[in-house]
Formats: C-alpha cells, sequence, structure tokens
C-alpha cells in the first residue's frame, strides 16, 4: 500500500520535473477486505487493469501528456509493469526492480515465507498451470516492445538474479529493448547506497533518453 507520507524516491522524481502517480490497485491493504480479495485468483490481471486504467483517467483529465508516461515497479510491482506493457501503447517505457516475471518459477523457488501464497494469487500451480504461462512475462517476450530497464540483485533469494536475466534475454531475442543493471551482493531490493544512487541515475538516463527520440 503506498501512503500520502513522504517518499525519497517520489522526491527523487519530482525533483527531476517528472510527475509521480502510485497506484493501490486491487489487492493492496488499508481499503478493506473486498477490496483486498479482488486480486483473489487475479494477479497479474486485476492489478495490470487498475495502472493501466488509472493511466488513461489522468490522460483523459488533461494532467499529463499520454504520450510521456512510464511506468514502473518493485517485486510484484515488476511483474505489473511488465504485463501492462504486453500489447499496449500506452508508456514510453517501464522501470522494473527486482521483478518478478515468471510465476511458476516463483512459486518453486521463493522463500519458505510466501511458499504457496500464488496458490491464492492465481491458483494452484498445476491445475492451473496455462494460467501461470499465461501471466508470465518471460514466457510471453513476444508481445513486449516497449523499451524496458530491469534494475536487480544477484543475491535475491526471492526472485532470483536468473528471472532477470532470462526476461532481459528473451525481449532482446525477440527484437525489444532491455537495460540489465545487476548489482553485486544486493538481495531483495538494493541497500547499499551507491547501488541506490547508481540505479536511481541509470534510471532517470533512461527516462531522458527515451523522451528525447
Amino acid at each position: 500500500m503506498r501512503s500520502p507520507a513522504w517518499n525519497p524516491e517520489v522526491q527523487f522524481w519530482t525533483g527531476h520535473g517528472v510527475a509521480v502517480l502510485e497506484v493501490n490497485y486491487g489487492g493492496s491493504s488499508g481499503h478493506g477486505r473486498h477490496y483486498r480479495e479482488r486480486l483473489r485468483g487475479n494477479w497479474g490481471i486485476t492489478d495490470r487493469d487498475d495502472c493501466i486504467c488509472m493511466a488513461d483517467a489522468v490522460a483523459a483529465e488533461g494532467l499529463c501528456d499520454p504520450g510521456q508516461m512510464f511506468i514502473a515497479g518493485n517485486s510484484a510491482g515488476g511483474l505489473t509493469v511488465l504485463n501492462a506493457l504486453r500489447q499496449t501503447g500506452r508508456f514510453r517505457g517501464g522501470l522494473c526492480r527486482w521483478a518478478v516475471t515468471d510465476l511458476a518459477r516463483l512459486a518453486t523457488l521463493t522463500h519458505r515465507f510466501e511458499r504457496g501464497y500464488l496458490d491464492f494469487l492465481v491458483g494452484d500451480p498445476v491445475a492451473h498451470a496455462s494460467l501461470y504461462a499465461h501471466r508470465s512475462p518471460a514466457l510471453n517476450a513476444d508481445e513486449i516492445t516497449t523499451p524496458v530497464l530491469l534494475v536487480q540483485g544477484d543475491a535475491d533469494q526471492i526472485v532470483p538474479v536468473s528471472q532477470a536475466t532470462a526476461m532481459a534475454d528473451a525481449m532482446i531475442a525477440n527484437g525489444g529493448h532491455a537495460e540489465l543493471h545487476v548489482y553485486p551482493g544486493e538481495g531483495h531490493g538494493l541497500r547499499n547506497a551507491a547501488n541506490v544512487r547508481s540505479a536511481a541515475s541509470s534510471e532517470l538516463a533512461f527516462v531522458r533518453g527515451m523522451l528525447r527520440r
């Protein structure tokens, strides 16, 4: 859940002239049980659709240039980013940080604390194998033609670096544009201050480069 509290990440972008819209899509906490359970069985669908809906809404209100929007997300939010870019032209680019790209691999490799969580979010991995495949960006990389920058730690035990590598390789193999920045010793999220600065600078350069095209 995102709140109106001060956020240094948001401050970084607004400080460089980039407006930020934070979406508490269906499944987010703090809005009641019914809202949280909108995501039950719909991970990869509800989150994607809610973010696209919000992007369309702010564009329709004239609050942004519809041709200059980017979408960004961390972990599960990275899955949302990649699925939102599939077969849509709404966004100029995507920023994915330690993103989930393959749901079946996540169900198999994720840490003990979240093992079985995907049964709630998608369904039984065996009985609903086709859903897992359909909602996994790495298995549908040919549908993503929008440029993407991926940030990943090589010691991530929740979303292994192999997921980011496979995603980038698949996009490039299909003629897409993917930049992968891997940070040694980092886990699920960047902790080292130098790495945080480096990733932020890389993302800003990526956005500026895309806007100059």
